[in-house]
């Protein structure tokens, strides 16, 4: 299950998010990415509770302007200009 954006989520989200990470005896793998610096108290009690979880937590920075162009290059077979 991915969640995208839960510093955004409303309260049922957040519940399913809760639920399912407490899921035990099927495999299951619940992902959820959030802006650090855009969650409010809102996420304070569910980040709690998965925490107690174990989770393993990855926290991804932006790219820099020569790693744009490198993927851009990489994807789409061609260079960017400056103004893209």
């Amino acid at each position: 299950m991915i969640i995208d954006d839960v510093h955004e989520a409303d309260e049922e989200t957040l519940a399913l998010l809760g639920r399912a990470a407490g899921v035990q005896g099927v495999p299951l793998l619940v992902m959820a990415a959030y802006r650090q610096g855009h969650a409010d108290s809102r996420l304070a009690p569910t980040m709690a509770a998965l925490a107690r979880r174990d989770p393993f937590r990855v926290v991804l920075t932006g790219l820099d302007v020569t790693e744009v162009r490198t993927l851009v290059r990489s994807l789409c077979g061609r260079e960017a200009d400056a103004e893209v």
